[in-house]
């Protein structure tokens, strides 16, 4: 009984003092640079058959919505 008490107690207190943590989801502008063209014909010899193969990336970087989540804390 006492073990259980101490330990209901001991729960508790830390509870009360754990740090706050604050989540946000929000829309940022963030530079990037999409893929480049694929090449049209799947070859069946790779192992990623019969997807398309992406060999490079655009010299250009475009500004593109993305969703960010944002975990902040103290630390």
């Amino acid at each position: 009984m006492r073990r259980t008490i101490f330990f209901l107690c001991w729960l508790m207190a830390s509870v009360t003092m754990a740090q706050q943590a604050t989540v946000r989801e929000i829309t940022q502008s963030i530079k990037t640079y999409p893929f480049g063209d694929p090449n049209p014909v799947a070859e069946p010899s790779r192992s990623i058959y019969p997807y398309f193969r992406f060999d490079g990336f655009s010299a250009k970087g475009v500004d593109q919505e993305w969703k960010v989540v944002e975990l902040e804390n103290p630390y």
